[in-house]
């Protein structure tokens, strides 16, 4: 689970939406631990992508 308010902002901000928590295996711990679950469609991040590029100016756009 995401315990820091802060970098659940970040992932927010980014885009990233809450869908749910759940339980993820660590082999490292023998044990389950509580995770938060976040997701960021495609049609999301090709429109920020897109955005982003626009804004960027002509000499600074990716090839």
């Amino acid at each position: 689970r995401v315990v820091n308010p802060a970098s659940r902002r970040v992932l927010e901000k980014c885009a990233f939406q809450w869908c749910g928590a759940g339980l993820c295996r660590v082999k490292a711990l023998a044990a389950s631990v509580p995770v938060d679950r976040f997701l960021l469609d495609r049609r999301t991040w090709v429109s920020l992508r897109a955005w982003a590029a626009s804004a960027l100016p002509s000499g600074m756009r990716a090839h």
